[in-house]
């Protein structure tokens, strides 16, 4: 691990998969499964079969990530637009510094049949029987008798996934209701499912390895979920979509212990513009159910359009917002200049909270930058009134190594402003990040004091 201010690589794409074949990043999606391609079929990412070797070449391999303090791994399911998008999670695990999947993927299916046919619940049901697809869940059927060479995970289900940008969530295991906790599922429809009606609502039982329903849908189940986090202050997860401005005014909250959706609903409409948003859960010893901030660009009449000067931080009271209503205000932030995007603009950046130094921590979304970037609440702050009115602070440190955040043929990634991957260990006191490109080394990063 790197020394206190400073970043270095810990591991590439490799690992082991179930069946023995060989898994770097590229490997993991199983496109080396021994069965014959059927007409139309390809991999896992609708693509034609011919490609397939060379699909990462082209395409963003990860999606977003959560991180699991209980078996220290780096979880990922699903992948970009037309990427690794394998309905089985896989993990960097940290204690052997070796990618791997935490399930066995059912065989290639992948939607193929569906590019330029949009993946509506109609069209699913045109090229794929219910036998094979449940349509009004979004699940590919692991007893379904026509996975070749008797590869069918009888009583297993597998949602289908996209793009996952910051929709997983790791709940602990005492708060699931098992040892290893679980990853709670939201799906989100871009890439092949882009306002395709396919309702994903799942979590996966690291104890059992398997996908399970939650009770309910989620009321916003048509609309991709922008951002989503588990809030440790309140034990409950958040869920918010991007996609219409007419229901942003609520949100989605899950409750582990219930494994059900409820809604919290906002008693000041505002318009976020968090298309590519991403949630931060903060605590304190003096407010210990803590905020839930959403960090996003500002843009111009409400277009996608960036100003490049600065982002908002918007706040609710998590205690309120878990039990169903919430007021959103504006964080005074004091800040000279903030994380930029590849190609230099300002965007929505994924900060991730370091519970050592009571602080957000965020990376610029380009290659090999020694910047770090600091969010620190007021000092002094120690109500709810303070922490809402005060003013935080963006500070930078910088790093006496860079930080490899590049993709496929060297080009930036801008990763860290859509898919939030960064996290923090608590045993190594290091931040973790994953690049968006095919050979994924894995960077971790240690701030300064730790």
């Amino acid at each position: 691990m790197p020394a206190s201010g400073a970043a270095t690589s810990i591991g590439y794409a490799k690992g082991a998969h179930p069946s023995g074949l060989p898994a770097v990043i590229e490997q993991l999606n199983p496109i080396y499964q021994s069965w014959s391609y059927g007409p139309g079929e390809g991999v896992w990412m609708g693509i034609a079969p011919a490609t397939a070797a060379t699909w990462l070449s082209g395409h963003n391999p990860y999606g977003g990530a959560c991180w699991s303090e209980y078996e220290r791994k780096w979880m990922v399911i699903g992948g970009g637009h037309v990427a690794a998008c394998v309905p089985v999670p896989f993990a960097f695990n940290l204690s052997t510094l070796a990618w791997e999947w935490l399930a066995t993927p059912l065989p290639s299916d992948g939607f193929s049949q569906l590019n330029g046919a949009g993946a509506l619940a109609a069209s699913v049901a045109t090229f794929y029987p219910s036998s094979q697809y449940d349509t009004s869940w979004g699940e590919w059927r692991g007893d379904y008798s026509g996975w070749p060479n008797g590869l069918s995970q009888p009583g297993k289900i597998f949602p289908e996934v996209g793009h996952a940008y910051t929709t997983l969530m790791w709940i602990p295991g005492p708060v699931h209701g098992n040892v290893k906790g679980a990853i709670l599922y939201i799906s989100n429809e871009s890439g092949r499912t882009t306002g395709g009606n396919i309702d994903a609502n799942h979590y996966f039982d690291l104890d059992t390895n398997t996908f399970v329903r939650t009770v309910n849908k989620r009321t916003n189940i048509h609309n991709a979920a922008g951002s989503a986090i588990y809030h440790p202050g309140v034990n409950k997860a958040f869920a918010m979509t991007h996609v219409s401005s007419s229901i942003k005014n609520t949100l989605d909250v899950y409750t582990p212990s219930t494994k059900t959706w409820g809604v919290t609903t906002s008693t000041n409409f505002v318009s976020l513009p968090i298309e590519h948003g991403g949630f931060g859960a903060f605590i304190s010893a003096s407010l210990p159910t803590g905020l839930l901030l959403q960090f996003c660009p500002e843009r111009i009449d409400g277009t996608a359009a960036y100003d490049g000067v600065r982002q908002r931080v918007y706040a609710v009271d998590a205690a309120t917002a878990a039990a169903g209503s919430h007021t959103w205000s504006i964080l005074n932030v004091s800040a000279t200049s903030w994380p930029i995007r590849y190609d230099g603009t300002i965007a929505t950046i994924g900060w991730a909270w370091c519970s050592d130094m009571n602080c957000f921590y965020a990376i610029d979304g380009i290659d090999n930058s020694t910047t770090l970037w600091k969010l620190s609440p007021p000092a002094g702050a120690s109500t709810l009134t303070q922490y809402l009115n005060l003013t935080w602070s963006i500070t930078t440190e910088t790093l006496s190594s860079p930080i490899v955040n590049k993709n496929y043929g060297g080009l930036s990634t801008g990763a860290q402003d859509i898919y939030n991957r960064l996290r923090y260990d608590t045993t190594s006191k290091c931040l973790l990040f994953v690049q968006n490109w095919y050979e994924g080394k894995v960077q971790a990063i240690r701030p300064h004091g730790l």
